[in-house]
């Protein structure tokens, strides 16, 4: 009994380590564990998108209901609000890439300033946006945009 009793015990901390250890190797948490996006955040990064042109599809992720699933948006683990907005044209030194042009560009929706726990926002190398120019922030915000190079 108990041979079992530590036989059990193993087991179950010799699979809590593999978790732990794949979490933090860059695996993905269980889908009850990770944040859910909030509807209203969702809304507001499908309004910034419907202004947004997007030649080469990088926001084509952008559907369904958990907007924290979205390529290029992370969110707060324990709030579930977004926190980063990294849409930065990778591959900006090149005009075109595989013949597609990579910017983004159109217009900047103000609804982006609502966004109250966003930390990160980085629209580096997409040099094709016009409209609204964003106030400096006070507080740990770090925005990282084309007027900023």
């Amino acid at each position: 009994m108990l041979l079992t009793s530590h036989y059990l015990l193993f087991l179950f901390l010799a699979s809590s380590s593999l978790q732990t250890t794949k979490l933090c190797l860059g695996g993905e948490l269980p889908s009850g564990l990770r944040p859910s996006c909030i509807e209203e955040e969702r809304r507001t990064l499908l309004t910034f998108k419907g202004d947004v042109t997007d030649s080469s599809g990088r926001l084509s992720s952008w559907v369904g209901q958990d907007c924290c699933q979205w390529k290029g948006i992370s969110c707060n683990s324990h709030t579930s609000h977004v926190a980063n907005m990294d849409l930065r044209n990778l591959n900006y030194d090149q005009r075109f890439f595989g013949g597609k042009i990579t910017s983004l560009g159109g217009k900047i929706n103000p609804s982006l300033l609502s966004f109250k726990n966003l930390y990160y926002l980085d629209l580096s190398g997409n040099n094709a946006f016009q409209g609204l120019r964003i106030p400096n922030f006070s507080g740990s915000f770090k925005l990282d945009s084309p007027s900023s190079w």
